[in-house]
């Protein structure tokens, strides 16, 4: 028996086809497929009783419990290929833990007697963080042959690593006497100290174009300095006698960090070209641990309804969401990157 093609079948199928090659490209629960820009936002929340790891996915409101487990879990961070690596208290001490979205396997990958915290995943396949066993240390792990290595070397005091994005390890250490930050270029075995001051120098954070930015106390409080490409000196771009930390880069080199300068916690935002300084939070409340999508949009912690919740801004708009929504302390946003 012979059937007949019409015209409205043909375009049914036709639509039918569209919507499947849609779902599979804007699927982001697809492992190994290309996600949406901020599509996914990782933070800790105690709404299970215990500090636990969960993920939101922005395009279909989906949350998610993703560390399942009654320790105490924190610090979660994203690799770009999509996994996510945060510290668990999960067997008596804190460890760091990893969680592949595609096979969904969680695997403890830090396997140390002392506390592991603080991940942080550079481009290429590598993740650092800071291990104590007595002294504190800043590790690196190949995640694809596990080459562990002790990436400081150091009897004193080492911590918050942070990566650049052509692959130097940028840290805090004390090893000339106070705390300043150091480069590690492993290609060139090179170690060196860009901050050169005698005042605490910490928290060092990355822009895509390879700025540095962090915490210094040189002129008698916390202050964000940058470090300028072309002349190699340090610029103080917060410039206020109030506390000024936390610093994070979007993706198109604007620059947010926490500052008190409003006689509480907000969030403020330079646009490194203008030079504009912008409060973004506005609030008298306590807003803290900004955090960058991809895209730009801006996550952070903020108990404005009387408890810490997860707030989304569009910085175009200025739209802020809360995206917790729940009475429990919800902190520490982490978003998926794109590159």
């Amino acid at each position: 028996m012979r059937f007949a093609i019409t015209s409205t079948c043909i375009r049914f199928m036709l639509a039918i086809w569209l919507l499947l090659l849609l779902a599979l490209i804007v699927s982001p629960a697809l492992g190994g497929m290309r996600r949406a820009p901020s599509s996914m936002l990782a933070w800790v929340s105690g709404r299970n009783g215990n500090q636990e790891i969960y993920m939101l996915d922005m395009t279909y409101g989906d949350l998610a419990n993703v560390s399942r487990h009654p320790g105490r879990d924190s610090t979660p961070a994203w690799s770009s290929d999509g996994r996510l690596a945060w510290a668990g208290w999960h067997e008596g001490n804190y460890e760091i833990y990893v969680l592949d979205l595609e096979s969904r396997q969680i695997v403890n990958i830090s396997h140390q007697s002392g506390s592991d915290y603080a991940p942080t995943w550079s481009g290429g396949g590598w993740l650092a963080w800071v291990s104590d066993d007595g002294n504190r240390e800043i590790y690196t792990l190949n995640v694809i042959d596990r080459r562990l290595i002790n990436a400081s070397v150091y009897t004193g005091w080492d911590d918050f690593p942070a990566w650049s994005p052509d692959g130097r390890l940028a840290w805090a250490s004390v090893r000339s006497g106070n705390r300043e930050i150091y480069v590690q270029d492993r290609a060139a075995r090179s170690l060196v100290n860009v901050s050169q001051h005698s005042a605490s120098d910490t928290a060092p954070t990355w822009s895509r174009d390879g700025h540095l930015a962090w915490v210094s106390e040189r002129d008698g409080n916390p202050e964000i300095y940058v470090l300028d490409l072309e002349s190699g000196e340090p610029l103080n771009v917060s410039q206020h006698l109030a506390w000024d930390g936390l610093p994070t880069w979007s993706s198109d080199g604007r620059l947010a960090w926490v500052s008190a300068r409003d006689g509480n916690q907000e969030i403020y935002v330079l646009d490194m070209a203008t030079g504009v300084l912008t409060n973004v939070s506005q609030h008298p409340a306590r807003d803290t641990s900004p955090a960058w999508s991809p895209d730009g949009l801006l996550a952070w912690t903020s108990d404005r309804d009387g408890n810490q919740e997860i707030y989304v801004q569009d910085t175009t708009t200025g739209i802020l969401t809360n995206v917790s929504r729940h009475p429990a302390i919800d902190e520490s946003p982490a978003w998926l990157p794109a590159w």
